[in-house]
């Protein structure tokens, strides 16, 4: 399984480059017509772009092959067959009859470039430039270009060159290019088990679209712990006012962004800092704080503290049947802001979707008026609850503690998700209420 990474408000702009011989003027045969169209021609890489080719014969066989360099050396391409309807056409709406992916998605192409070598992570640093070319009889007959833009911002500041000793944190904060007209809800995201400096690729888009964001680390960097083990949520709170002071953001509402076991940091800290917390997005989201993870999962050192004491951890026995009454349970009904949280049904980290029934539960026995948006794919894995779209990658498993498991899910299912989520959760910023 190759798993990538799914908007939108820019101009369609359409290219279509001929094949070499009408170019030139001169061919009439059927074939020499064959062109191909993308749109949009250039646009950012959370955007999703459609080809269509026409020239060809009714019923004709056809292979659209997508290349791109890669700054870390090898050429990621991917390719598939598809057969031309009865005016000749063929869209990469439709489903490929063959090739490196299955069933209907526009973006499938994208979405499965590889170098053919697993592990490797696409590089993101410039605008890649793609090419589509069209096959017909192993020769290609029209291609077409066309960028997939990198997130720009107009201030980047890094707690790197402070360290945490300094800056109370090690992060990077992104802001948008153009300061809002209006103070803007403001995002710290941050990951799970993998440890480090993770997130910056959706807090850079969550910028691009006009939301100041922080990626955040909270251990395995500089000045941080080595391992996932007694984080104090303090942390949290620090990076959470420092964002709130950040030109352009609304310090009314600032969210916490938490993936996996980061998920436990961003709800533990909303329910200990409810008037500093303003709304969770809780991807693959745990219901209980669990402890510190081992070569074996998760073990009785506590994850968490608070107030210089450790946040006691849930037993393994409910890592995978969570209960809302426990005395584990993240006290989830203090939290006074919004929700929204991704699951994957078929996730094999842990049952994330079990884990928000969980959550719901608790704030239903409380009395809680917060009722989370849930988002939740049956067929996905861990994975979609990385939520950026159209993201090529060869990864097929979840790294906890250093420890390879798998995450779950059908790649079409977890690319589906991606593609459905990052929307809505930009939707979900834009409607965001100020608390009264």
């Amino acid at each position: 399984m190759r798993v990538g990474s799914r908007a939108t408000g820019l101009v369609l702009v359409g290219v279509v480059l001929l094949a070499a011989g009408l170019l030139a003027g001169c061919g009439s045969t059927k074939s020499a017509r064959v062109a191909v169209s993308v749109t949009p021609a250039a646009a950012l890489f959370d955007t999703p772009v459609s080809a269509t080719v026409t020239g060809l014969s009714a019923g004709e066989a056809v292979t659209l092959r997508l290349t791109t360099p890669s700054a870390d050396g090898p050429t990621w391409s991917s390719s598939a067959v598809f057969r031309a309807d009865s005016s000749g056409r063929v869209s990469t709406a439709q489903a490929p009859s063959s090739g490196d992916y299955s069933g209907a998605d526009p973006m499938g192409l994208v979405e499965t470039l590889s170098p053919g070598q697993l592990g490797k992570v696409f590089d993101i640093t410039s605008p890649w430039t793609m090419t589509l070319s069209v096959l017909v009889r192993g020769k290609v007959r029209a291609s077409a270009t066309f960028t997939r833009v990198v997130p720009k911002v107009g201030v980047t500041i890094t707690s790197a060159d402070e360290r945490p000793s300094t800056a109370g944190f090690y992060g990077t904060l992104y802001l948008p290019v153009h300061r809002p007209t209006t103070p803007q809800p403001a995002v710290v995201v941050f990951g799970g088990s993998e440890g480090g400096l993770a997130t910056t690729v959706p807090a850079k888009l969550l910028a691009a679209h006009g939301f100041p964001a922080l990626a955040l680390a909270y251990f395995q960097e500089p000045g941080l712990p080595s391992d996932l083990r007694r984080v104090p949520l303090e942390y949290f709170a620090t990076a959470a006012r420092f964002l709130a002071r950040q030109p352009g953001v609304d310090p009314r509402r600032v969210l916490l962004w938490g993936t996996s076991r980061g998920s436990e940091a961003a709800l533990l800290t909303a329910s200990y800092y409810p008037d500093l917390i303003h709304g969770v997005v809780g991807s693959v989201p745990g219901a209980e704080a669990y402890g510190s993870f081992g070569e074996s999962g998760p073990n009785h050192q506590a994850a968490w503290t608070f107030g210089g004491k450790d946040i006691p951890p849930a037993p393994s026995s409910e890592f995978d049947s969570p209960d809302p009454n426990s005395p584990e349970a993240i006290p989830v009904e203090r939290i006074r802001g919004s929700m929204l949280l991704i699951c994957g049904g078929s996730d094999e980290v842990w049952q994330s979707c079990e884990n928000i029934a969980a959550i719901q539960a608790r704030l239903r026995t409380h009395h809680s008026p917060v009722r989370p948006i849930v988002l939740s794919y049956p067929d996905a894995g861990h994975f979609v609850g990385g939520l950026v779209p159209y993201f090529p990658s060869t990864a097929s498993s979840g790294t906890l503690a250093g420890v390879e498991v798998p995450a779950g899910g059908t790649f079409e299912a977890d690319q589906a998700g991606r593609a459905q989520g990052w929307p809505v959760l930009l939707g979900f910023l834009r409607t965001m209420p100020a608390p009264s």
